[in-house]
Parts: structure tokens; sequence; C-alpha cells
């Protein structure tokens, strides 16, 4: 019974916890040295060309209102294949049926690397003799980080809160990187701009 009600209450502080990252999924931070009042939504998302060299993207919305003037960025942080070719220096933007072309302003291209090994040993034992067998894998990844900001017009902004689906397409020479919001995530990032 202890058992029981233990796991019980385990089960209600995570469904509460998880819903409370689903109903305040917005930070706010008030500034007193830039006078400045930020709210931000971070979201992960992935490509939808199943091809892409963007492999990932970190994004951050952001809402900065200062006296009253308010703006709206967009951070990326997107994480490309080593053997695509550097990016565009435009960021195309599609919202309620129209399509925006803004200038990325690029905070710049970082090589990143990853060394993982791993080992496995099994051991097989039969009536004559014991036999132990290790085998070791070595993987390297390398990719390229580019970090970058959009600065998202007023009739973008506009466009967003009435649009069905958000799109940022990005161009890698030949090939690009769309990363789409749809329904629940859409919502999200309307919420930040409706508050």
């Amino acid at each position: 019974m202890k058992l029981l009600s233990s796991t019980l209450i385990a089960v209600l502080c995570i469904s509460l916890s998880g819903c409370a990252l689903l109903f305040k999924p917005y930070t706010t931070t008030i500034d007193e040295f830039k006078n400045t009042k930020k709210s931000t939504f971070e979201i992960a998302a992935l490509p939808v060309e199943y091809s892409s060299p963007a492999l990932n993207a970190n994004i951050i919305f952001e809402r900065l209102t200062k006296g009253t003037e308010e703006t709206a960025n967009v951070y990326f942080v997107i994480s490309r294949s080593s053997s695509s070719f550097n990016m565009e220096e435009k960021c195309y933007v599609r919202a309620d049926g129209k399509n925006y072309e803004l200038a990325i302003e690029s905070e710049g291209t970082e090589y990143k690397t990853r060394h993982e090994t791993s080992s496995t040993t099994t051991t097989v034992k039969d009536s004559a003799k014991v036999k132990t067998e290790s085998i070791s894998k070595s993987d390297n990844y390398n990719w390229y980080e580019e970090k970058l900001v959009i600065r998202l017009t007023p009739e973008i902004r506009s466009a967003l809160l009435k649009t069905n689906e958000l799109l940022f397409r990005f161009y890698f020479g030949p090939k690009e990187g769309t990363f789409k919001f749809k329904g629940y995530s859409l919502k999200r990032v309307k919420g930040l701009f409706e508050i």
C-alpha cells in the first residue's frame, strides 16, 4: 500500500510539472539596465526535407519591448552537414500565404566535432572452454553550427498571428532547409506575440 501511494504521488508530480511546462512555455525577463522587457519561446525543430543539409535547429522567438517600441526577433542555431555548402545570406519566410525575403544577421559559423567510442564484451562458455570476445567501435561526427538572427517586420508579425502555417527556409547551395510551424507549435509561437 505504501509503495502504491508513493507511486501515485510520483506520477502526480511528474504530470503536474509536465503540465506546467505545457502551460508556461515562455520566459519573461525585465532588464533594468537596458530598460527592456523580453519574452522568449524556445523550441527545437527538424527540417521538413528528408535530404536537407540542415540536420536540426534550436530556435528562440523573442519579443522585446522598450518603452512603446516593440521588436520581434528569431534566433537560430542550425546544425548542418560538414559536406554542405555555405548558407546564403537571406532567409525566406512564408506566413498567411505570403512570402518574405529577409537578410540574415550572422553571428558566426563554428566547426564542431564529436568522438564516440563504445565497447562490448561477450563471454561464451561451453563444456571444453571459456571464450571472451571484445568488440570496440569508434565513430567521429563532424558538423557546422550556424548562429544567426532574423528581424521580423511588423508586416510579418501581423501575418504570423493570422497564419495556419509558418515556414522559415534557408539555402545551402543547391539544397534547402525548411523549418515548419503548424498546429500546437505554431500556437505557442503565436501566444508569445499575443500576450
